[in-house]
């Protein structure tokens, strides 16, 4: 994962996040958090717009 999305700081729990999503064939998430959007296989969904 970290080699495809180069990742640090802050953003090491999303992409952690986001390969066990990967893992488990999850192509949608509901989250108010835009640092989803950098994983181009993750079609993240703000619930609040």
């Amino acid at each position: 994962m970290t080699r495809a999305f180069p990742v640090r700081g802050n953003l090491v729990p999303d992409a952690h996040l986001a390969a066990v999503l990967r893992q488990h064939g999850v192509v949608t998430l509901y989250t108010h958090d835009r640092d989803f959007r950098k994983f181009d296989f993750l079609r993240a969904i703000d619930p609040l717009v």
